[in-house]
Formats: C-alpha cells, structure tokens, sequence
C-alpha cells in the first residue's frame, strides 16, 4: 500500500476528484474498509496526516469556497460565496 502526506495530493482535488467512497471502522485488532456499493477501488492509498493536515483535510472538504460575481437588483456589481455545504 501505497504511503502519502497530505502535500502529494492536489487540495483542490479533494470533495472534487477525491470523493467519500465509504467508511472505516476499527476494533482491537482489525480496520474495516467498508466501501459504498461499487465504490471499491483497485488501489489502496494510506494519507499519513497530522492533525494540521486532517484541519486542512476537514476544510477543503467542506468549505471549497467558490466566489461568483453577478449583478444585484439595483445593478451593482455583486460577490456571492458559495461553500461545497450549500450545494
């Protein structure tokens, strides 16, 4: 299996290209991979991360802000944010 940090991934790529394909849960002895139906991948990957890299993880999952400019109702020139949650 195949090792990585946090910084060989592209952040962009994760909640976009880099998506939830399932769960792990783990007792004493065993980690369960327990993937979504037709999720399983072929290759196995373990991101080695800190706790730094698991709240930059958290964030780009969630909060991918995306800044969209249009015009209000009185015409002004207008930024909307728009957050991976809101979709």
């Amino acid at each position: 299996m195949e090792k990585l940090k946090l910084k060989d991934l592209n952040l962009l790529d994760i909640g976009n290209k880099i998506q939830i394909a399932g769960l792990i849960m783990s007792d004493e002895n065993v980690d369960y991979l327990c993937y979504l139906p037709g999720d399983f991948s072929k290759e196995l990957c373990y991101l080695d991360m800190d706790l730094q890299d698991w709240e930059k993880f958290i964030m780009q999952t969630d909060q991918l802000e995306t800044e969209v400019l249009t015009k209000d109702k009185t015409g002004k020139l207008a930024k909307i944010i728009l957050r991976k949650s809101n979709r």
